[in-house]
Formats: C-alpha cells, sequence, structure tokens
C-alpha cells in the first residue's frame, strides 16, 4: 500500500464539529470576564469626573452579590448561539482554503497557509461575528446601573 494511501484525509464535517466544541469551550471560561469589562465600561461611576471606578475584581464580586454567580454568565446563550457556529466555520474554512491553495504535492506553503488563515478569519467575521457582537453587547447591558 502507498504512503499516500494510508494517510487519510480528515473529513471536513470532523473540523467542523471540533470547531464548535472548541468555541463552546472558549465561550464558557471566557464569557465572566467579558461579562464584568462590559460593566465596568457601562458603570455611571467610572464616567464621573473625580471618581474612580470600580475595578475588575470588585466588579465581578459586585455582579455575584447582587445577581449570583449566574450573572457572571449573562448573554451567554447569545454568545454560543454566535461562537459555536463562528469556530465551526472558522476550522472547517482554513482546512479548505489550505486544501484550494495546496501547491502540487498537496501540501500548503506558508504563505498559503496565511492566506488560508486570513481567508478563514474574513469567512467568519461576515458569517457570524459582526451580527452576534451587537446581541451579546445588547443583552450584558440589561442591568441597572449603579
Amino acid at each position: 500500500m502507498a504512503k499516500a494511501e494510508q494517510q487519510k484525509k480528515t473529513p471536513l464535517s470532523i473540523h467542523f464539529v471540533a470547531g464548535g466544541i472548541a468555541g463552546a469551550a472558549e465561550a464558557c471560561v471566557c464569557h465572566p470576564l467579558d461579562t464584568i469589562k462590559v460593566r465596568m465600561q457601562l458603570s455611571r461611576s467610572a464616567r464621573q469626573k473625580n471618581v474612580k471606578g470600580r475595578g475588575f475584581i470588585a466588579t465581578g464580586r459586585m455582579i455575584v452579590q447582587r445577581e449570583s454567580f449566574l450573572g457572571l454568565y449573562k448573554g451567554l446563550g447569545a454568545v454560543l448561539s454566535g461562537i459555536v457556529p463562528k469556530m465551526a466555520i472558522r476550522f472547517a474554512s482554513f482546512e479548505q482554503y489550505k486544501a484550494w491553495l495546496a501547491g502540487p504535492n498537496g501540501k500548503p506553503s506558508a504563505s498559503a497557509t496565511f492566506l488560508a488563515g486570513l481567508g478563514a478569519g474574513t469567512t467568519e467575521a461576515v458569517a457570524v461575528v459582526c451580527p452576534m457582537e451587537v446581541v451579546k453587547i445588547r443583552l450584558q447591558a440589561q442591568v441597572q446601573h449603579d
């Protein structure tokens, strides 16, 4: 059996599923940090002159005290509905672009890999990122301001 026949190509669906799982894991870990950041940006006290805004830890503590630990995950459903397809599209499109840009030996060059990454990022941004960011921020902003 030839070496090329021994190497099986990973189906595009596997890259798609792997990207979706990676996106869900990322969202679950990073969303509380993003929620704290947005609350700090929206804080009225931080916008007043000569008033020092609440810090990162204090803002997180305040959210947990007022809304419970789950308050840190406000808007997560919208994020998951955006990041899972975003990462799935990123992983799958990157592999597809690499295949299209591969050289005669079937392997992409460094510049082809760079272009595949650029194409994957552009594809995910147009298809998912911009619309979902608007939804996420509007959901995170739903709070009584201090």
